[in-house]
C-alpha cells in the first residue's frame, strides 16, 4: 500500500495542473468555490446537486473540504468511509464510500481530519481525482464543494473542472475577496469557466449592484469580465433546514432559492446540449 501512494504521489507531481483523469466525455463536472466562508458555499453545493438530478441525470456529490467539512451536517449523515480515509489509503474509491441522498443522487462525504492529517492533505488534488476514477465514471455530473479560500489544492480541482462557481455574498469585503480569488486563478487556469452566484441577497438590486461593482474591477485590473450565472434570495427556510440538518427539498421545493438554484441547472444542462449538439455537426 505504501508503494501504491507513492507512486501516486510521484504522478501527482509530473501531471500537476492537467486534466489527467479519464472521465466519460459527456460528463460535466463542476467545482463551487468562495473566497470567504459563510457565504453559504455547502448548501448551494448540495442544492444544485439535486436540481441536476431533477433533470433525470445521475449526480455525484463530494465534500472535499479536508478541514470543515460541513455537508454531511447538512444532511445529517455519517460518511463510514470518508474523502480522508481514501485519500489516506491511497486506493481506488467504491461504493461503501457512499451516502444515498436521493434517487440518482449520492454524496461521497468528509469528515474532520486529525491535525496532522490536515497537514498531510495540503498538496494537490490529483492524487484523489485518480482514486475517484473508478466510481466517477458511473455519474453524468459530478458537483465538488471545497474548503474557503484558494490553494493549491482548490487549484487543481478548478483546473480538472468544466465550471467554476465562485460564490459570493454581497457583502463588499466578500466581493472584494471573490476579486483577490479571481485575480489568483486567472494565472494558473485555461480552460475553466469561472462564473458567478451571489447568495443569500434580500433583493435583486442589491445582487446585480455586488456584480456590477465586481466586474468592474476586474475589467479595470485585470481586463476580465465573470459571467453571472445566478442570484440566489436569502430565505428563512433556509435557515431552519439547516438547523434541522435537512436538505431544503425535504421541506419545502417550491422556495424561491430552490426555484433559482433549478434555473441554473436547467441553464447549465440545456447549454451542455447545445455544446454537444454544435460539436456533432462540426464533425460532420
Amino acid at each position: 500500500m505504501k508503494d501504491q501512494a507513492s507512486n501516486l504521489r510521484i504522478l501527482m507531481h509530473e501531471k500537476n495542473h492537467q486534466r489527467q483523469v479519464p472521465f466519460l466525455t459527456e460528463q460535466k463536472r463542476i467545482v463551487v468555490v468562495s473566497g470567504k466562508g459563510g457565504v453559504g458555499k455547502s448548501f448551494f453545493s448540495l442544492h444544485l446537486a439535486y436540481a441536476l438530478k431533477s433533470q433525470n441525470e445521475k449526480v455525484l456529490l463530494i465534500d472535499s473540504n479536508l478541514q470543515n467539512p460541513s455537508l454531511h451536517i447538512l444532511t445529517n449523515s455519517d460518511p463510514i468511509y470518508p474523502v480522508n480515509h481514501w485519500i489516506a489509503e491511497a486506493i481506488p474509491i467504491d461504493e461503501t464510500a457512499l451516502i444515498p441522498l436521493d434517487k440518482n443522487l449520492d454524496l461521497l462525504g468528509n469528515n474532520a481530519s486529525s491535525r496532522s492529517q490536515k497537514r498531510y492533505f495540503q498538496g494537490n488534488a490529483n492524487i484523489f481525482l485518480e482514486v475517484l476514477t473508478p466510481l466517477a465514471s458511473r455519474y453524468n455530473y459530478i458537483v465538488v464543494d471545497t474548503q474557503t479560500g484558494l490553494g493549491e489544492w482548490n487549484l487543481s480541482l478548478m483546473d480538472w473542472a468544466d465550471v467554476s462557481f465562485l460564490l459570493s455574498i454581497t457583502d463588499p469585503t466578500s466581493v472584494i475577496d471573490t476579486y483577490t480569488l479571481t485575480k489568483a486563478v486567472l494565472h494558473y487556469l485555461t480552460d475553466t469557466r469561472l462564473e458567478l452566484v451571489i447568495n443569500q441577497v434580500i433583493d435583486k438590486k442589491s445582487g446585480l449592484e455586488a456584480y456590477h461593482n465586481l466586474n468592474l474591477a476586474l475589467q479595470h485590473f485585470l481586463d476580465f469580465k465573470i459571467e453571472l450565472a445566478s442570484i440566489i434570495p436569502f430565505e428563512t427556510e433556509i435557515r431552519e433546514a439547516c438547523i434541522e440538518q435537512k436538505p431544503l427539498w425535504e421541506r419545502n421545493k417550491t422556495t424561491r432559492a430552490m426555484r433559482e438554484i433549478k434555473k441554473l441547472a436547467q441553464t447549465f444542462k440545456s447549454r451542455g446540449l447545445k455544446a454537444k449538439i454544435a460539436n456533432q455537426e462540426a464533425t460532420i
